[in-house]
């Protein structure tokens, strides 16, 4: 069975790789849910919003990473 949140995990997995943050902070920081990523990969659904509020997130730690290099 496929994730419904493939594509969203993907982008997660190479924030945190670039960023070095972990699981529990990255969910923290997102939607203050610590268990988000372990969730996503236990295929839970999210809002469209929620999603948003995650991919905002990814691109804010991201750019905030190219700042500091």
């Amino acid at each position: 069975m496929s994730n419904v949140h493939a594509d969203l995990l993907e982008k997660i997995y190479r924030c945190l790789e670039h960023t070095g943050m972990s699981r529990e902070a990255f969910g923290r920081g997102a939607i203050n849910d610590w268990g988000l990523i372990s969730d996503l990969e236990n295929n839970r659904e999210l809002k469209r919003r929620t999603e948003s509020r995650v991919l905002a997130f990814i691109e804010t730690c991201l750019s905030e990473k190219k700042g500091a290099a």
